[in-house]
């Protein structure tokens, strides 16, 4: 097992987000905890991604094209590939050059190579994955893609009133939504907020005006920080991607809002399973009306109290240990 070598396939940066990249860095940990070579190739601009990547061995390069892909040496290689933009011909030329082939989707994209299709959400009612021995499905609630921090489970302590919220819209807040929470959570003079700031967001001034006595701005959180101000805030409002899942773990009650069109399968299983009251669009001209709509419902203890409740067994923390597991098989 010590000679296998692993490729990560991704994409990211400041303008399309980081959600791709952070995810794949969790199998990543995991594989390099079982004394396997890794390595990601990514398709992105230079901006920021060192800050995501930290000390993880990875090149910047354009592997999404023909052309770029055939330079490189795949054999004996285990791939990965987590991409928008890969076209079916990319992932046959990756599945015919390589040992294996692990795909991660989303919205059934493509009729995937044999190998190994992994959709970690909890939603995937609607995806018809077509039957075929060659390939095979991880599916589902069972294989949620957690960090490391997220691992352990977690029993939440409901405070009766709401004193600390976390405002967490991603690596990069590509819909400017931070001022425009922070101005709409201003009727609340006495609650502290805590606003996360990823490294690709370009309106921190913005924000900084926005500030009162009672925020505090958090630059580039490692996992195990962001783990510990979800476990102290009383609600979050998060951005409806990788967070939502660290957040049922932790069993914090959270507002989502849905940024991106590849977020609606994951904010559809909020609904389907109760987890959420409303799902926000950014894009509604009654936005802000809406947030405090759900933060007023959240102020209601007995409202946290049974949300708190039904996270409880929901995702499965080994999920990310399955993969890998499965990945590894021969």
């Amino acid at each position: 097992m010590k000679n296998m070598k692993v490729l990560i396939f991704t994409e990211g940066g400041s303008q399309s987000g980081f959600g791709h990249i952070s995810r794949c860095c969790s199998i990543y940990d995991e594989l390099e905890r079982r004394a396997i070579s890794v390595k990601f190739i990514i398709c992105g601009d230079k901006k920021h991604i060192s800050e995501t990547l930290k000390n993880r061995k990875y090149e910047l390069y354009n592997w999404t094209e023909l052309q770029n892909i055939k330079r490189i040496n795949l054999k004996d290689m285990i791939c990965i590939i987590d991409s928008y933009k890969a076209s079916s011909a990319i992932y046959n030329y990756i599945a015919n050059q390589s040992i294996k082939i692990l795909c991660i989707d989303d919205y059934n994209r493509l009729n995937y190579p044999e190998g190994i299709v992994l959709n970690p959400s909890i939603y995937t009612d609607e995806h018809y994955y077509p039957e075929n021995m060659n390939i095979k499905y991880l599916l589902g609630k069972e294989y949620i893609i957690l960090r490391d921090a997220f691992y352990s489970r977690h029993t939440k302590i409901i405070n009766k009133d709401v004193q600390k919220v976390l405002i967490t819209l991603g690596g990069s807040d590509i819909r400017n939504l931070t001022p425009k929470i922070m101005d709409c959570l201003k009727v609340y003079p006495h609650i502290s907020k805590n606003v996360v700031i990823g490294s690709g967001f370009n309106n921190i001034n913005e924000i900084k005006q926005k500030c009162d006595c009672k925020t505090n701005l958090h630059y580039n959180l490692i996992d195990e920080d962001m783990k510990n101000f979800i476990d102290v805030s009383d609600i979050v409002i998060t951005a409806a991607g990788q967070t939502v899942y660290e957040l049922l773990s932790r069993r914090t009650p959270f507002i989502p809002i849905q940024v991106v069109d590849n977020q609606k399968y994951t904010t559809k299983g909020l609904i389907k399973f109760n987890l959420v009251n409303k799902i926000l669009n950014w894009e509604k001209v009654d936005f802000e009306k809406d947030l405090m709509n759900e933060f007023n419902i959240l102020m209601n203890y007995d409202e946290r109290v049974a949300l708190n409740k039904r996270y409880k067994t929901l995702i499965d923390t080994s999920g990310i240990k399955k993969i890998v597991t499965a990945l590894l098989e021969s």
